[in-house]
Protein backbone atom coordinates (compact mmCIF):
# COMPACT_ATOMS: atom_id res chain seq x y z
CA UNK A 1 0.00 0.00 0.00
CA UNK A 2 1.11 3.54 -0.88
CA UNK A 3 -0.01 6.58 -0.42
CA UNK A 4 -1.31 9.44 -3.07
CA UNK A 5 -2.53 12.70 -2.50
CA UNK A 6 -3.33 11.94 0.90
CA UNK A 7 -5.15 9.06 0.14
CA UNK A 8 -4.18 5.09 0.75
CA UNK A 9 -3.51 2.97 -2.60
CA UNK A 10 -3.00 -0.75 -2.81
CA UNK A 11 0.06 -2.01 -5.42
CA UNK A 12 -1.85 -3.84 -8.00
CA UNK A 13 0.72 -6.71 -9.57
CA UNK A 14 -0.13 -6.69 -13.67
CA UNK A 15 -1.26 -10.53 -13.48
CA UNK A 16 -4.37 -9.63 -11.17
CA UNK A 17 -5.50 -6.87 -13.40
CA UNK A 18 -5.45 -9.01 -16.48
CA UNK A 19 -7.80 -11.24 -14.64
CA UNK A 20 -10.16 -8.66 -14.72
CA UNK A 21 -10.22 -7.54 -18.37
CA UNK A 22 -13.46 -8.38 -19.73
CA UNK A 23 -13.28 -10.65 -23.10
CA UNK A 24 -14.33 -7.72 -25.08
CA UNK A 25 -11.38 -5.88 -24.06
CA UNK A 26 -8.80 -8.68 -25.49
CA UNK A 27 -10.87 -8.56 -28.59
CA UNK A 28 -10.11 -4.82 -28.93
CA UNK A 29 -6.47 -6.18 -28.24
CA UNK A 30 -6.40 -8.63 -30.48
CA UNK A 31 -7.85 -6.37 -33.13
CA UNK A 32 -5.24 -4.02 -32.83
CA UNK A 33 -2.76 -6.82 -32.97
CA UNK A 34 -3.98 -7.91 -36.19
CA UNK A 35 -4.29 -4.43 -37.49
CA UNK A 36 -0.60 -3.53 -36.30
CA UNK A 37 0.32 -6.87 -38.17
CA UNK A 38 -1.12 -6.36 -41.00
CA UNK A 39 0.44 -3.05 -41.67
CA UNK A 40 3.54 -4.40 -40.91
CA UNK A 41 2.65 -6.88 -43.79
CA UNK A 42 1.64 -4.55 -46.24
CA UNK A 43 4.88 -2.20 -45.25
CA UNK A 44 7.30 -5.46 -46.14
CA UNK A 45 5.17 -6.13 -49.15
CA UNK A 46 6.29 -2.83 -50.51
CA UNK A 47 10.01 -3.32 -50.91
CA UNK A 48 9.33 -6.14 -52.75
CA UNK A 49 10.08 -6.21 -56.50
CA UNK A 50 7.19 -5.43 -58.41
CA UNK A 51 6.48 -8.90 -59.89
CA UNK A 52 6.15 -10.55 -56.00
CA UNK A 53 4.98 -7.81 -54.99
CA UNK A 54 1.55 -7.92 -57.37
CA UNK A 55 0.83 -11.70 -56.69
CA UNK A 56 1.48 -11.46 -52.62
CA UNK A 57 -1.26 -7.86 -52.83
CA UNK A 58 -4.10 -10.03 -54.69
CA UNK A 59 -2.91 -12.75 -52.34
CA UNK A 60 -2.52 -12.08 -48.91
CA UNK A 61 -4.57 -8.75 -49.10
CA UNK A 62 -7.46 -8.63 -51.43
CA UNK A 63 -7.76 -12.67 -50.66
CA UNK A 64 -7.52 -13.48 -54.88
CA UNK A 65 -6.66 -17.04 -55.46
CA UNK A 66 -4.18 -18.14 -58.04
CA UNK A 67 -6.46 -18.64 -61.33
CA UNK A 68 -7.53 -15.32 -60.70
CA UNK A 69 -4.22 -13.98 -60.20
CA UNK A 70 -2.51 -15.71 -63.30
CA UNK A 71 -5.91 -14.15 -65.49
CA UNK A 72 -5.38 -10.86 -63.73
CA UNK A 73 -1.22 -10.50 -64.83
CA UNK A 74 -0.98 -12.84 -67.60
CA UNK A 75 1.00 -15.73 -66.19
CA UNK A 76 0.30 -19.10 -65.12
CA UNK A 77 -0.65 -20.25 -62.23
CA UNK A 78 2.53 -22.15 -61.63
CA UNK A 79 4.24 -18.80 -61.90
CA UNK A 80 1.67 -17.06 -59.30
CA UNK A 81 2.40 -19.64 -56.62
CA UNK A 82 6.42 -19.66 -57.30
CA UNK A 83 6.08 -15.55 -56.60
CA UNK A 84 3.79 -16.33 -53.79
CA UNK A 85 6.41 -18.42 -52.04
CA UNK A 86 9.18 -16.16 -52.77
CA UNK A 87 7.30 -13.15 -51.69
CA UNK A 88 6.53 -14.72 -48.30
CA UNK A 89 9.87 -15.80 -48.25
CA UNK A 90 11.30 -12.42 -48.55
CA UNK A 91 8.69 -10.49 -46.12
CA UNK A 92 9.21 -13.19 -43.27
CA UNK A 93 12.94 -12.25 -43.88
CA UNK A 94 12.18 -8.51 -44.06
CA UNK A 95 9.76 -8.63 -40.66
CA UNK A 96 12.13 -10.97 -38.82
CA UNK A 97 14.89 -8.06 -39.58
CA UNK A 98 12.35 -5.47 -37.91
CA UNK A 99 12.19 -7.46 -34.78
CA UNK A 100 15.60 -8.01 -34.29
CA UNK A 101 16.19 -4.49 -34.71
CA UNK A 102 13.18 -3.37 -31.67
Amino acid sequence: MRKINGKTNKTVELDEVLDFIPDEGSDILNKLLVKESVMEIKEAIKALPSHEKDVAYLYLIYAHRHDEISKMLDISEGASKMRLHRAKKAIMSILEGENHNR
